[in-house]
């Protein structure tokens, strides 16, 4: 691959900020990233991810008043990103796959020390076209990894057959799917198994996603509904999915799929072991690493 990030729709004009749609959240989670000072942050950071991690954080802040003793949002967002980063080096896959991976530098992160031959051998990146221009755009000047790949694409149109041809003869591969469970219902889930869990099941294969099931979460409250409000304004209608599925309900679902091993981590459970930032705060999500 050249120096320059590839995407699937270059006859379409690149746009500067971002519409109605989910891909807002990475805008915030850009500079969550920036904030928590991970490493390659700094090379998508700029005005906009900041303006929206300060009016997201305000908005967090005020409903702190009312509810103070919620969860840290942005620290666990820090948590989560490291965290799985870990389980990703750990796993050594030959193939990655991460999917909506929205303006994380992650793929940056695990290709761009290596030398022919190392792990992976491959990183693919999925996410909207308008948010891969986005990216491409900003990252324009830096040369990256020749086993990095990045491409322009819905998830809804995502196939068996297109995971196939992406990760190829991969006899060890991981898909990586961080920001994309809350928001999917039970269908929605279902169906991104059916897409992916075919081939890891093939050979030795690693699933990693966040997801705090509804039950665990605190009441939304009036606060909580404003918000959930604005936030629907913002992408256009998504918001998280409210249910009563569980954490066992999903790691049954996953073993259903073929998983022959599902652990669910909470990382304030084990920040200070895995050495995870903001140790001292009370964060709330979940990491699945289902292993097939």
């Amino acid at each position: 691959m050249s120096t320059e990030l590839k995407h699937s729709s270059e006859d379409e004009k690149s746009s500067e900020t971002f519409e109605g749609d989910l891909s807002i959240t990475s805008l915030y989670t850009a500079g969550v990233w920036e904030w928590a000072q991970i490493d390659g942050a700094m090379y998508l950071a700029n005005d906009d991810t900041r303006r929206v991690f300060k009016v997201t954080n305000v908005a967090i802040s005020i409903m702190r008043i009312f509810r103070w003793g919620l969860p840290k949002l942005p620290e666990g967002l820090a948590q989560r990103h490291i965290l799985i980063d870990q389980l990703t080096f750990e796993y050594r896959p030959h193939t990655i796959l991460e999917l909506a991976a929205g303006l994380s530098m992650r793929g940056w992160r695990m290709t761009h020390h290596l030398h022919e031959g190392d792990l992976p051998h491959q990183y693919i990146e999925i996410d909207l076209p308008h948010v891969v221009r986005y990216k491409q755009d900003r990252l324009q000047s830096l040369s990256l990894p020749p086993k990095l790949r990045v491409i322009g694409s819905d998830l809804k149109d995502l196939s068996l057959q297109r995971v196939e041809e992406l990760i190829g003869q991969s006899e060890r591969s991981l898909v990586i799917a961080e920001g994309i469970f809350m928001y999917l219902t039970s269908n929605e889930v279902e169906r991104l198994l059916t897409v992916i869990t075919p081939h890891l099941s093939k050979g030795r294969g690693r699933l990693l996603f966040d997801w705090v099931p509804t039950i665990e979460q605190p009441k939304p409250g009036l606060i909580g509904r404003g918000l959930s409000f604005l936030m629907k304004l913002f992408t256009g209608g998504d918001s998280f999915q409210r249910d009563e599925r569980s954490r066992e309900h999903m790691s049954t679902l996953l073993e259903e799929y073929g998983a022959r091993s599902v652990q669910v981590i909470d990382p304030r459970a084990v920040a200070i072991e895995r050495s995870l930032p903001f140790s001292e705060h009370h964060t709330q999500q979940l990491i699945f690493c289902a292993d097939f």
